[in-house]
């Protein structure tokens, strides 16, 4: 949380509490994504539920003008629905540029439970080091993901910065 809040990737509410036990909206969870990643290009979106005057509206345009962000439907973002595991897994890796890696996810007992559209991007992340799971096996892909585990995942995708010059490794 530390280092998330001195990136400025993680805002607190107005008294300052970050909350980290809440449930994290997809627009929540899609601004942090920018603040991190640093996207700016906007563009033309379908969603009919995002409107200018929205908080949140020039963070869903650049995720969606960049190619990371797909709506519920074509023209629905549900920004103030809550998101799933394996949405956030799915939105990371795709700006991680991951490749998607088919076949079946064996890594979780619950691992048929991943929806098709997110599978390849879940086995990613896996094999990225981004994601485990829990102590019992599981991941719990449909489970509303909170705060703090949106940090954490942020966290590990984002890694620690270099700024020294050379050739690093992971």
């Amino acid at each position: 949380l530390d280092k998330m809040v001195s990136w400025d990737v993680v805002k607190g509410d107005g008294n300052g509490n970050y909350n980290t036990g809440n449930v994290i909206t997809r627009a929540e969870f899609v601004a942090m994504m920018n603040r991190a990643y640093g996207y700016n290009d906007l563009g033309t979106m379908p969603f009919t539920d995002v409107t200018p005057w929205d908080w949140f509206y020039e963070d869903i345009n650049k995720a969606y003008t960049a190619g990371i962000f797909q709506g519920t439907s074509d023209t629905t973002a549900e920004p103030y629905a809550p998101i799933t595991r394996e949405q956030a897994i799915t939105l990371l890796a795709r700006t991680m540029r991951m490749d998607e890696i088919p076949g079946e996810i064996i890594d979780f007992t619950d691992g048929r439970q991943f929806s098709s559209w997110s599978r390849g991007y879940v086995k990613a992340a896996i094999r990225a080091g981004i994601i485990n799971g829990y102590e019992d096996g599981s991941c719990r892909p449909m489970q509303n993901l909170t705060r703090g585990e949106a940090i954490k995942m942020m966290c590990v995708g984002i890694g620690s910065l270099i700024n020294t010059p050379g050739t690093h490794a992971p």
